[in-house]
């Protein structure tokens, strides 16, 4: 690089944290809030599925899938969370937390039982 143009046009390409300058746009950030809505619906049908499956007989199904739900809606409450610090669609992250603990089989089963208890 001993040519002073060709270093000085290598120079006025780079963005100020030194990678190349990019033509293309960057993509969108797919909303964290939105995502945590997501997976808050599509525990409450996995939630729909398990009772179903209990009550036709399909105990070791029913609670494989009461399990997989229960992961799934820790994942969505923690990216709702997530969503409402982070400030991505706030209002659907915090939705999406409080449907998640809705959906939560465990959390259901306490408030059941604490219903059942009166």
């Amino acid at each position: 690089m001993t040519d002073p143009e060709r270093a000085a046009s290598a120079v006025d390409v780079l963005e100020p944290t030194g990678s190349p300058a990019s033509s293309q746009p960057r993509r969108p950030i797919p909303s964290l809030g939105a995502v945590s809505v997501g997976l808050s619906l599509l525990c409450l049908a996995g939630d729909t599925a398990a009772i179903f499956l209990a009550s036709n007989g399909e105990y070791v199904v029913s609670a494989l899938l009461a399990q997989a739900v229960i992961l799934l809606s820790v994942a969505a409450f923690f990216a709702g969370i997530l969503a409402a610090i982070l400030r991505r669609r706030r209002r659907l992250g915090l939705a999406g937390a409080g449907l998640a603990l809705v959906a939560n089989p465990l959390v259901a089963l306490v408030v059941l039982g604490f219903f059942g208890s009166l």
